[in-house]
């Protein structure tokens, strides 16, 4: 705690009296301090409060001057010593966020700034989504700066985007017998892993041969999001397709890539996306994601009966209500559910039409 006051000093010189203002304080009850600081009350007055407001900053840990690229490396520490998935919050910090705040010191981020980066991402066709969740990792860092770090004393005010709600396409299966001979040979393996696991896309890209188990049948997928590790079955076509593709790798170490380009080299996100897109106007079905084949996984494993807890933990999720946005149930299953319910029987008696309105007027 700091306490402090001010004094004034008098004494006569030459037949002349003097006068100095000076100040007293110390810090949790430890050694008073005195000295002369001023010639007026106001000038020792201002003097105190500029002490208590240093002692404050450094109660608080408030270094002037701190920018985002400052902190960007001690939150990416932070979130890798969670057991995080590094890759999506990298890109976000460094490849979105760094770029246009890194310059500017953690105060100067502000409503005004933050409506500026938002501004630019849309000028550059980013959707809302995506934005939000730049917009999410921010926000985490400039609260860790406040309550972990202490660089800043109160984190802004971000206010999300609208979103246009949770995206409902799934490939069906007369679609999946247009799109699989329309991939690229060496792209089709990966699409299918999509359809089979329901895994990331940037899990599939990453895979490597270590983590493929074709004896135990399973996939040994690093953390999730969450920091969960967990083992995903190797369903039976996915089964033969890996097999194909092991023969196949040769002389590869178990640290190689699984799924890789016809020129040996590892898929990159935009390649996939240049493929899929390729492959998807050639079968002549309408626009799909990577993403969508996470979802059509998780429906498809529905519809043939599988509890839904057993598909969160296959999707990796933490709760219930994110896998919910994953499972698609058609109109369709929806009349067959309900047809399944039995008629009473004790309905005897028949539905009365209800009379039309001419006669209700005759």
């Amino acid at each position: 705690m700091f306490k402090g006051s001010v004094y004034c000093r008098r004494w006569k010189h030459e037949e002349k009296k003097h006068r100095a203002w000076g100040i007293r304080y110390n810090v949790n009850g430890g050694t008073i301090i005195r000295k002369i600081v001023a010639d007026t009350k106001e000038g020792a007055e201002a003097e105190l409060d500029r002490l208590k407001e240093d002692h404050k900053n450094r109660l608080l840990g408030v270094s002037e001057g701190k920018t985002l690229q400052d902190l960007a490396p001690l939150f990416l520490a932070h979130k890798e010593n969670q057991g995080r998935a590094m890759e999506p919050i990298r890109v976000r910090v460094e490849t979105n966020l760094a770029p246009y705040f890194g310059t500017l010191a953690l105060d100067e981020i502000d409503a005004e700034a933050i409506d500026g980066y938002i501004q630019a991402r849309k000028r550059g066709g980013v959707v809302g989504a995506t934005i939000n969740r730049d917009l999410g990792v921010l926000r985490h860092m400039l609260r860790m700066a406040v309550r972990k770090w202490r660089w800043l004393r109160q984190e802004p005010y971000i206010e999300m985007l609208p979103e246009g709600g949770p995206r409902d396409r799934e490939l069906s299966e007369a679609e999946e017998a247009l799109l699989l001979p329309a991939c690229r040979v060496d792209f089709r393996p990966l699409v299918q892993a999509g359809l089979y696991t329901g895994m990331r896309e940037g899990e599939l890209l990453k895979l490597t041969w270590d983590q493929v188990d074709l004896a135990g049948r399973t996939l040994d997928f690093p953390p999730t999001k969450r920091g969960r590790k967990r083992l995903v079955p190797i369903a039976e076509p996915l089964y033969y397709v890996l097999a194909r593709l092991r023969s196949r790798s040769g002389g590869q170490g178990a640290s190689d890539r699984v799924f890789l380009r016809a020129d040996g080299h590892p898929w990159s996100k935009w390649g996939v996306e240049y493929h899929l897109a390729k492959a998807i106007t050639a079968a002549e079905i309408p626009p799909l994601r990577f993403h969508d084949l996470r979802h059509t996984c998780s429906s498809r494993l529905k519809r043939q009966g599988v509890d839904p807890m057993d598909i969160q933990e296959l999707l990796g999720h933490k709760s219930m209500s994110t896998t919910r946005g994953y499972i698609h149930i058609r109109t369709e299953e929806l009349r067959r559910a309900v047809n399944l319910l039995a008629p009473s029987t004790n309905m005897t008696q028949e539905l009365v039409a209800i009379p039309s309105e001419s006669r209700k007027s005759a």
